[in-house]
């Protein structure tokens, strides 16, 4: 077993650990719009989404935002796939903003989240 097996083991292993501390959240697609040329018009797509484990960090305000709440979310590499075609996390009900770029040591990728202040949805 090389470095980066047992590396991924660890992380694996650590997400068992935490057990219930990890919390389940819904990652959830940009809008897509595809276009019917023969129609001419322009059809929204269904919203995809992917329901994963991740570790969420406290919530917190920036000393410059006055009304943005900031917070991230932890989640193992091999969970997720490409990112790029989400753009908001649900977690416990609340809608966040996802903010780029994300950290991902190939491991672990943390994803720094926003929202508004008293936004819920």
């Amino acid at each position: 077993m090389g470095y980066r097996e047992l590396i991924q083991a660890q992380a694996r292993n650590a997400f068992k650990a935490i057990g219930n501390l990890a919390t389940d959240i819904t990652l959830v697609q940009k809008d897509s719009v595809s276009f019917d040329f023969a129609t001419g018009a322009a059809s929204k797509g269904a919203a995809r989404t992917t329901n994963i484990k991740a570790i969420f960090s406290k919530k917190k305000r920036r000393s410059n935002d006055d009304n943005s709440i900031h917070a991230s979310v932890i989640l193992l590499a091999e969970t997720a796939d490409d990112l790029t075609v989400y753009d908001k996390v649900v977690i416990n009900g609340e809608t966040w903003n996802m903010e780029l770029p994300y950290e991902n040591d190939g491991f672990l990728i943390t994803i720094s989240l926003s929202r508004m202040q008293g936004a819920a949805v």
